[in-house]
């Protein structure tokens, strides 16, 4: 999970483990993946 979040423009972590969260631009621990539409709308 770490490689692929690196190697991305932009890593969204859904519900992830902490490590994973951190290293993350962006964490959502609470929603769904809806909650993306909120973000970028």
């Amino acid at each position: 999970d770490l490689k692929v979040l690196q190697s991305s423009g932009m890593g969204v972590a859904w519900h992830a483990k902490p490590a994973v969260a951190l290293q993350a631009d962006l964490a959502i621990n609470y929603l769904g993946l809806e909650a993306l539409t909120w973000i970028w709308a």
